[in-house]
């Protein structure tokens, strides 16, 4: 609701009325002066946003809805959005302050980690041993599979041998004197002298137990018959391969037809110096190499030997089946390998 504030329509007049003269003789009697109304007061105070008038116990202006002075408060101006700037400004580089100083402390202690005090001792390390020699070609990883050793057979001669402590593991000894070629039935019980005047029995070898082994398919590789490894003349059991510079990888397994002590392995060979590794099981008859078989000798065969033999653990080693692996030709240029007048002895 507005508040009219109206000023008197007519002013007061400013001319005092003439002295009456009295009508009974009397000095003239002077008027009293007129009263004047008072006008409305003044505003005590104006608006400071619209400049219209305001009571002094008004507190909005009607015109506007400006507080008065005193009231509320002043509006805020460009000092309070300053004072806000200002604090927000702290708050950010306080912030950035406190992020590098994580920053830079956490890369002193890594620092610090890396680079110890001096006379820090430094632990020193410890070389580790070299690995083993292993086969050049085809080398085993024996599985030796435990089991219950068959009894031998009735047709099978006993075990009968005699220790031998004095002959060198893995060792090439002299050849013994070859047999007479007069017959090629060696499928019987022969004795043959050793290097220390020791007498060994050799095992019944049938041919049905002897027989080409190949795990790896070599490529192009021919085999002659297995049985020929027990003829006392040529032809003897070969192995014939392409001359393409890779090893020979193949071999000849024999089956003793039960566990027995093996001392000596001998053999006649039209290809001295050829490569040759001898393995052996226990039990079982793995289908590689690395199956199970384990390397029980690697001799080192002369190039002007044709009779070979092998001499196998002082106290010898106990087997069923052995191979004799062939691994490197004496000839490049015709590689081949052979084996006749085979015998195993212990």
């Amino acid at each position: 609701m507005k508040t009219l504030l109206r000023r008197s329509e007519r002013p007061a007049s400013t001319e005092e009325p003439a002295a009456e003269p009295a009508a009974n003789g009397n000095p003239p009697v002077e008027p009293s002066p007129p009263e004047v109304t008072p006008s409305a007061e003044a505003p005590a105070a104006t608006c400071q946003s619209c400049g219209a008038a305001m009571a002094a116990d008004q507190d909005w202006c009607l015109e506007c809805g400006t507080a008065a002075p005193g009231r509320l408060g002043e509006r805020p101006g460009w000092r309070l959005g300053a004072m806000v700037l200002v604090l927000t400004l702290l708050l950010v580089g306080g912030a950035s302050v406190a992020g590098y100083a994580a920053v830079t402390g956490d890369a002193e202690r890594e620092t610090a980690a890396q680079n110890p005090a001096p006379g820090t001792p430094v632990p020193s390390q410890v070389p580790q041993p070299p690995a083993p020699e292993r086969p050049t070609s085809e080398p085993p990883e024996p599985e030796p599979v435990e089991s219950v050793e068959p009894a031998p057979s009735a047709d099978v001669q006993p075990d009968v041998s005699t220790p031998d402590t004095s002959v060198p593991d893995n060792t090439v000894i002299d050849p013994v004197t070859p047999l007479p070629d007069t017959s090629t039935d060696t499928t019987t019980d022969d004795t043959v002298g050793g290097t220390n005047a020791e007498e060994f029995t050799a095992f019944d070898v049938k041919a049905d137990e002897l027989e080409v082994f190949d795990p790896y398919e070599r490529a192009g590789a021919e085999f002659g018959d297995p049985e020929d490894a027990l003829n006392t003349t040529d032809p003897f059991f070969d192995v014939t391969v392409p001359a393409d510079g890779e090893a020979i990888g193949a071999g000849l397994k024999i089956d003793l037809g039960a566990v027995r002590t093996v001392r000596e392995i001998t053999f006649r060979t039209t290809t001295p110096g050829m490569g040759l590794q001898v393995y052996g099981v226990k039990s079982g008859d793995p289908s590689g190499l690395k199956a199970g078989w384990r390397l029980v000798s690697e001799p080192d065969l002369p190039s002007g030997e044709r009779d070979v033999t092998i001499t196998l653990d002082a106290g010898g080693e106990e087997l069923r089946r052995i191979v004799l692996w062939f691994t490197t030709a004496a000839n490049a240029e015709d590689p081949r390998a052979s084996v006749g007048r085979l015998k195993v002895l212990g």
